[in-house]
């Protein structure tokens, strides 16, 4: 009988090697480009909230300069306290979502709606 029997395949140590040294950069080479990708994405969301925080600063610093103008003070307290001049009368109007709440929580949609009251008193 011949030399038919399998031959056994020799593992070439320097091809082995290479192929080793070939993954592992392959390897690291996806883990750097998944960082950049990473990276990239954090700064363009850190750039974004950076210039939403120079927006409120650009506000803040526009309502700090105007604190000392009476015009200011006096929208101020028109809009956030509800304050009027005397003589002056307020009416305040409801938006249908604040209807339907106000009526579910008395019970009754019928039931007046006592928020356009007069304020005669002078709340400087």
């Amino acid at each position: 009988m011949g030399r038919t029997a399998k031959r056994k395949k020799r593992i070439n140590p320097g091809r082995l090697v290479l192929t080793v040294i070939v993954v592992v950069l392959l390897f690291l080479a996806a883990v750097s480009v998944k960082n950049i990708l990473t990276l990239h994405i954090e700064n363009k969301e850190l750039t974004e909230q950076n210039a939403r925080l120079e927006d409120e600063k650009n506000q803040l610093q526009n309502e700090l300069d105007n604190a000392d103008d009476p015009k200011y003070i006096e929208e101020q307290a028109r809009r956030q306290l509800r304050m009027v001049m005397p003589g002056e009368v307020l009416y305040i109007i409801e938006e249908e979502g604040e209807k339907a709440k106000a009526s579910a929580e008395s019970g009754s949609a019928d039931t007046p709606d006592d928020s356009g009251t007069e304020s005669g008193e002078g709340n400087e």
